[in-house]
């Protein structure tokens, strides 16, 4: 292509593209490419190739070699097309661009790549030649060269869709993989899910090498200015948003980012609603400069994990910490009533210092996976000094003092008083064992950090330690979108669905209609167990104050006063302060008028036995036997004749009286064997040595039977 201006550039190399693995020559627009060679036309010598999946669609014309002394030839395929995509001589275009693009379009549908090839340019560097010429005001432009012979094959139609001329990124595409980085997605998920889509992956439009190249560049495009567009996009929120929160520290003598903490509109009506008790645990690996990630998690009144904002940290001192938790109060308007965390030393410094009126608690779990490695050896593999351990430091039930009796009857049993590790837990005791929070609101909810692991582990589904600022803070509200559809989710189907019920108490019925689904079941629980497990067995009063005595069974004996001057009820278990739940010490004492008579009866009947182990075994006697006498005419019937009618409707018989066939016994297949090979007595024993020791209570030993099953139960057996 040409125009009328002199040539008074040079000639420079333009981009050039990879030559196709046939290794023959691209035929592009510039067409003097074959000007030093005779028009050959389609003579004898032109034969056509078939069309098959293997091959385009050209025509093969053998040509003389002009340089050449012996009689040889070349061969040249001609593709063959629509006339209208087929360019000729004389055809004039607005701008090169539009010449270049009819040349590929050309290409594209004839099944061979192009590249371009070198340029000559003016002295004022506008273009003067592409094997084509134009002038220096983007006149316009025309062919006067066309050769239309290859010295290679077309590629085949199937393989076209990997031409470059035929792959291209698209809005769309484009669109698919920013949403996938946004949700953590990789590249090769992103582009076999956009197959999926489309339908082929021929209709795709490029190749998943062409979705990792643009979640390349799409990921270091921020590359150095993460932080300041980061600390632009908060600010941008915040005039959109009053009370989106956010603080950043820099490091003293360099514009780089120390700590940050952040916190949405959403997060602290979250932290108003929910905040008594907070969780703070820090991650790891979630960014590419390895900042610490700390988010602040609390529980709903579903019982699931709710954020209230989030913290980077350089590192994991003293003053970061401070930093964090004096920006969280700031940003808050108070500080939680109770934080858990774990025996991070800097974190205490700094919780003590910063949040003075805030009771702090160790996270119980770390602690009790320290106990093994901190015993002498002698005492690693004692189950029994475990099972007491736990039952002394889990209990909800005991008061401090009572726990401290329990504690050094336990370190004198097992004598571990120059133990330095027992010493020091039993030194901070107040930080971590339950029976000094049992004062403290909503304590219960939290003993251990188990709910900042679960939402860590939740956060690491979308964070990437690969990710910048930028793309983390993006990341995390993905995240916080999902947290909050499933708190949206879960509170439709608390309006819409009613809770099974497993008694016919009124207060069951209207707890039901107060509590969330998940705080029900711990409340119905309760309920269930004041009918079948709890017994009120004395009444007294002090003034106008009424003091019911419950005994429980399983956990003891229990005081409920009502105080009728503020019309309140109150427990001695203390579960309603911490737990924000009525015990079933609670209900035992409200059942029904109608139930009370018969309470006060049982109360009376125990308050003379009280004390007297015959007398009290022959009451247990005696009501066991009424209960079975009841349970015995209360069996429900085997089925009502309309349940058997449905029955035979569904089979499309009945039972016969006296079958006259009967089912075949079980098979043994080949291979079944008969139960399988004959243990010995010593694989018996190993097997039984296994298996945990359990308290029979005829015998009072630790063994492998109960008192049903005992060998003395019998007689006076040595067992």
């Amino acid at each position: 292509m040409e125009n009328t201006e002199p040539d008074s550039g040079e000639r420079e190399d333009a981009r050039t593209i990879p030559q196709d693995k046939s290794n023959g020559k691209a035929n592009l627009i510039e067409a003097l490419l074959f000007a030093n060679k005779p028009d050959y036309g389609e003579g004898e010598g032109a034969r056509t190739i078939p069309q098959d999946k293997s091959k385009g669609k050209a025509k093969l014309i053998e040509v003389p070699v002009n340089d050449s002394d012996d009689d040889s030839h070349e061969d040249l395929f001609f593709p063959e097309c629509d006339d209208s995509l087929k360019p000729r001589v004389g055809l004039v275009f607005p701008t090169l661009e539009v010449a270049e693009e009819f040349y590929d379009n050309y290409a594209r549908d004839c099944g061979f790549e192009t590249r371009k090839g070198a340029i000559r340019r003016t002295k004022d560097g506008t273009i003067r030649k592409r094997w084509m010429y134009c002038n220096r005001e983007g006149g316009y432009y025309k062919i006067v060269t066309f050769n239309e012979g290859h010295t290679h094959t077309m590629i085949p139609e199937i393989s076209r869709q990997f031409m470059m001329t035929n792959r291209k990124v698209g809005d769309v595409q484009q669109m698919i993989i920013q949403s996938a980085v946004k949700a953590n997605i990789g590249p090769m998920k992103s582009f076999r899910f956009y197959k999926e889509l489309v339908g082929k992956y021929d209709d795709v439009g490029c190749t998943s090498r062409d979705f990792r190249n643009y979640t390349r560049d799409l990921k270091g495009y921020t590359k150095g200015s993460d932080a300041d567009m980061l600390i632009q996009e908060f600010k941008k929120k915040q005039q959109y948003c009053d009370s989106f929160k956010f603080y950043y520290e820099l490091h003293e003598g360099m514009n780089r980012i120390r700590c940050l903490f952040w916190a949405d509109d959403v997060s602290i009506r979250n932290y108003n609603l929910f905040g008594e008790a907070v969780s703070f645990d820090a991650t790891y690996n979630t960014n590419r400069y390895k900042m610490i990630f700390a988010p602040f998690t609390g529980k709903d009144n579903h019982g699931r994990c709710v954020s209230f904002g989030a913290a980077l940290m350089f590192r994991e001192d003293e003053n970061a910490y401070a930093w964090v938790l004096e920006r969280f109060k700031e940003c808050m308007g108070s500080a939680p009533t109770m934080l858990i965390t774990d025996q991070d030393p800097a974190l205490r410094k700094a919780v003590a210092s910063v949040w003075p009126d805030t009771k702090h608690r160790f996270c119980m779990w770390h602690i009790t996976m320290k106990v093994k490695e901190k015993l002498p050896n002698s005492l690693m593999d004692n189950s029994d000094l475990r099972a007491k351990l736990d039952n002394i430091i889990w209990t909800d039930n005991d008061e401090p003092t009572v726990f401290e009796e329990k504690w050094r009857d336990f370190i004198e049993e097992y004598n571990l008083s120059e133990n330095r590790w027992f010493n020091d837990m039993y030194e901070d005791r107040a930080l971590w064992i339950p029976a000094y929070f049992r004062d403290i609101r909503m304590s219960g909810l939290f003993r251990t950090t188990s709910l900042s692991e679960s939402e860590n582990s939740f956060f690491r589904q979308y964070l990437n330690k690969n990710s910048d600022l930028l793309m983390l803070y993006m990341n995390f509200n993905s995240a916080m979108d999902y947290q909050r559809h499933t708190y949206h989710k879960v509170t439709y189907d608390d309006e819409t669905c009613a809770p099974v019920l497993k008694t016919n108490v009124a207060l069951e019925t209207h707890a039901s209609t107060l509590y969330t689904s998940a705080v029900f079941k711990e409340v119905q629980d309760e309920i269930e167990a004041s009918k079948d497990t709890c017994m009120m067995f004395g009444v007294s009063y002090n003034g106008e104050d009424c003091i019911y005595s419950v005994d429980d069974l399983h956990d003891g004996k229990f005081k409920v006063v009502y105080e009728a001057g503020e019309d309140y009820l109150s427990c001695s278990c203390k579960l309603f302060i911490s737990y924000a739940v009525t015990s079933s010490w609670y209900y035992a004492t409200v059942k029904p008028q109608k139930y009370q008579r018969n309470t006060f009866f049982l109360a009376e009947t125990l308050g003379y036995v009280n004390g007297n182990e015959e007398l009290t075994n022959r009451l247990f006697l005696k009501l066991t036997e009424v209960r079975d006498e009841f349970k015995e005419l209360c069996r429900p019937d085997q089925g009502s004749s309309s349940q058997l009618n449905n029955f035979e409707q569904f089979y499309g018989s009945s039972i016969p009286e006296v079958p006259s066939v009967l089912p075949p016994l079980a098979s043994k297949t080949k291979g079944s064997g008969a139960g399988g090979r004959r243990k010995s007595h010593a694989e018996k024993a190993m097997l039984l040595a296994q298996k945990p020791l359990r308290l029979c209570r005829k015998c009072n030993r630790k063994c492998h039977h109960d008192s049903r099953n005992c060998p003395g139960k019998d007689g006076d057996v040595d067992v």
